[in-house]
């Protein structure tokens, strides 16, 4: 999960765009700050919003008693249970989902259709005005809020949205982050090495997700409906845990949340032996490392304010 949080917020396009868009790298670390005290925040509410849901329900089981038919709807169900008698609160509770789900796709949206445009179609039309590229943008968004909207009919049918978003991300955030910190962190790395780092980690990453998505689920955690108002004539069948895990190889019992983690390992472990047995990595701008890493005598050569100067172009 920590591995997935820092590859998505701190190399992912979306975060990148608006950090290089101010000022000064003093006006980025503060508006960093800000950002890590307002997702905190949030976090912080979501996990007592969850400990509250279940103090709320940990005797009568929503999705087994049939009040709701997915985990998913348990948020809005609660709201509905608790509020929905106070007028306009559960309308202000949709409003605030839909906001939040509509920037974070609009700001998605906007980073792709300007990584689309500056990686594929700039280069064909060098004389291109600003407004040409502006309008080609606007209609690349409206493309791709088309395909967007549309996958909504099959992801409703792939089970859990909090899950399918960590495995769907788990492919490629794993090997992502690893490129990146193999280049701050690492003198010897080479293209070679990384490559073979990457498609390693793609592939054994891949090919877990793949096998454990075709294989029998984990049964959840047993839940109680003995509490339900009025009692409930179900007949729960008992999760045997022994046998998923006698059934199931060991390696597709791996959590989705461990997906990136395992990715970022298995390019290290490849991409730094083959770069050794290539010859290690040319000479390069120490700029590149992380600073604690850079050589005294590259320090000393380039005062802070000459630093400074470099990444505020």
């Amino acid at each position: 999960m920590t591995t997935t949080w820092i590859a998505k917020n701190g190399i992912s396009q979306c975060c990148i765009q608006r950090f290089i868009a101010l000022p000064s790298i003093k006006h980025a670390k503060r508006s960093v700050m800000i950002f890590v005290v307002g997702l905190s925040t949030i976090k912080l509410i979501s996990c007592f919003g969850g400990l509250i849901i279940y103090t709320r329900y940990h005797q009568c089981d929503p999705v087994k008693s049939g009040s709701v038919s997915k985990v998913d709807q348990i948020l809005p169900y609660f709201v509905m249970d608790v509020a929905g008698h106070i007028p306009g609160l559960p309308g202000l509770f949709i409003a605030g989902i839909f906001s939040a789900a509509l920037s974070s796709m609009s700001s998605s949206l906007n980073t792709i259709a300007g990584t689309i445009y500056e990686d594929f179609i700039r280069h064909h039309y060098p004389n291109a005005t600003e407004k040409r590229a502006s309008d080609v943008m606007k209609l690349l968004v409206i493309i791709l809020g088309i395909i967007m909207l549309s996958l909504v009919f099959a992801v409703e049918r792939m089970g859990q949205v909090f899950r399918l978003n960590f495995v769907v991300t788990g492919i490629f955030v794993g090997t992502q982050l690893g490129l990146f910190t193999i280049g701050i962190l690492s003198r010897s790395a080479n293209t070679k090495g990384v490559i073979c780092g990457a498609v390693a980690a793609l592939s054994v990453v891949g090919s877990i997700i793949i096998g454990a998505q075709s294989l029998p689920k984990q049964p959840p955690l047993p839940v109680r409906i003995d509490g339900c108002d009025p009692p409930l004539n179900v007949t729960l069948s008992v999760n045997d845990q022994n046998n998923y895990l006698n059934e199931v190889p060991l390696i597709f019992q791996l959590s989705f949340m461990y997906y990136s983690l395992l990715g970022v390992i298995i390019l290290f472990i490849i991409a730094l032996p083959v770069s050794w047995a290539t010859g290690g990595c040319e000479p390069f701008d120490e700029r590149l490392l992380t600073p604690f890493l850079r050589s005294k005598a590259w320090n000393e050569k380039n005062s802070k304010e000459q630093i400074v100067n470099v990444y505020e172009m």
